[in-house]
Parts: C-alpha cells; sequence; structure tokens
C-alpha cells in the first residue's frame, strides 16, 4: 500500500489570490457586516493540503482578539470560518436563516490552534431536482447566500446541468 501511496498524484486544491478577498467577504456578510467580522484573518496556502484533501487550521491572530484561518483553498477557509461559528462561539448560519452569537469588539480565543483534514477529496452538492423545482425562482442574493452556505459547508463540486447541452453538441 506504501508503494501505491507514494506513485499517486494527488490532486492540489485550488489557491487563488482572490480567494483570501473572497472568503472575507463571505465573513462580513454572514456576519451582517459587524465590526467583528473584520477580525478574521484569512491566509490560502495550497501546500497546507495532504495529499491533496483540503486542511484548515484555526488560531489566535496577530492581534488581540482575532483569529487566523489558514487554510488550503478558499472552501476550506470557509469551512474554518463555519467551524469556529458552531464549535467556538455557539452559533449557526443555515439555508432559512441564522443564528450568530458574536458581538463586541473581539472573538472567542482558542485555548490552542485547531486543525481539520477534509474526510474527502470532493464534496458534493446538488441533483437533478434542486435546480428546476426550487433554485428557478431565485434571485442574485439568495443564490449568494446558497454559495455561501455550500462553501461553509466544504462544497466543492456542484451538480450543474445547465448549458450542458450546448457542450455535449460540441
Amino acid at each position: 500500500s506504501y508503494a501505491v501511496e507514494s506513485v499517486i498524484q494527488w490532486p492540489k486544491p485550488i489557491a487563488l489570490s482572490s480567494s483570501a478577498k473572497a472568503i472575507t467577504d463571505l465573513i462580513d456578510r454572514v456576519l451582517d457586516g459587524a465590526p467583528v467580522a473584520q477580525l478574521f484573518q484569512v491566509s490560502i496556502n495550497a501546500d497546507l493540503a495532504i495529499n491533496g484533501k483540503d486542511v484548515f487550521q484555526l488560531s489566535n491572530g496577530s492581534s488581540s482578539g482575532s483569529i487566523l484561518i489558514s487554510a488550503s483553498s478558499g472552501v476550506a477557509a470557509a469551512m474554518g470560518f463555519n467551524y469556529y461559528l458552531k464549535y467556538v462561539a455557539q452559533s449557526s448560519f443555515y439555508w432559512s436563516g441564522k443564528n450568530i452569537r458574536l458581538s463586541g469588539s473581539s472573538l472567542i480565543p482558542l485555548s490552542t490552534p485547531i486543525r481539520i483534514l477534509a474526510n474527502d477529496f470532493f464534496r458534493w452538492y446538488g441533483n437533478p431536482c434542486t435546480f428546476s423545482y426550487s433554485a428557478v425562482f431565485w434571485n442574485f442574493s439568495r443564490w449568494e447566500k446558497e454559495i455561501d452556505w455550500m462553501a461553509m459547508n466544504g462544497i466543492n463540486l456542484v451538480y450543474a446541468t445547465t448549458g450542458m447541452e450546448y457542450i455535449f453538441s460540441k
């Protein structure tokens, strides 16, 4: 098994220069522009991935009351933010709303860094009915909320049939 592991070329998560900004924007949207949103520091580095799987690490940030999210991709950083909300701040963000318990001028500090490895390379979302029954009526703000939710829950592969007929015809 070790011999096979040593020759497999695992895919690396994509770390775009714009990923950190996209995640700070996501954090700002989820926290409704509250000043505490500015206390999350985001760092994206694809080399953090382990055998191609996404990784995030939460630690206390460089300034007092801040949290650093270091991650292998933008989706991994969003997962890290969601992990902090759920398990540190006892908060939640879900399809029909949110219950955020962050306020004041600082974030809840961590006693020790938290490092999480994704279970799988790809985390799937959607089915053929999703885009015909529900999503067909969504506007941009509803889609943006859904995409934020997807990223925060680690989704990195979305079932999208719209436009596939064109690709198949080529």
